[in-house]
C-alpha cells in the first residue's frame, strides 16, 4: 500500500514464535499520528475473497 522507499516505521524488537510461522515485531512508528490532519481510507478490493477463504478453513 505504501509507496516504495517511504519509511513508515522502524523495527525495535522481534519475538520469534516456536508454535507457528508468525513472529511478533515491535515497531516505532515514523509518523506522529497526533499531528495527522487528513487520512485516506483505502477500499480493500479483495476483502470479500479473503473473507470467503478464511471462513472456508476448518
Amino acid at each position: 500500500i505504501f509507496p516504495k522507499d517511504i519509511v513508515i516505521g522502524y523495527v525495535t524488537g522481534q519475538i520469534l514464535s516456536k508454535d507457528d510461522n508468525f513472529n511478533t515485531l515491535n515497531l516505532r512508528i515514523a509518523t506522529d499520528f497526533y499531528s495527522v490532519r487528513d487520512i485516506l481510507i483505502i477500499n480493500d478490493a479483495h476483502f470479500e475473497e479473503q473473507n470467503e477463504l478464511e471462513n472456508s478453513i476448518p
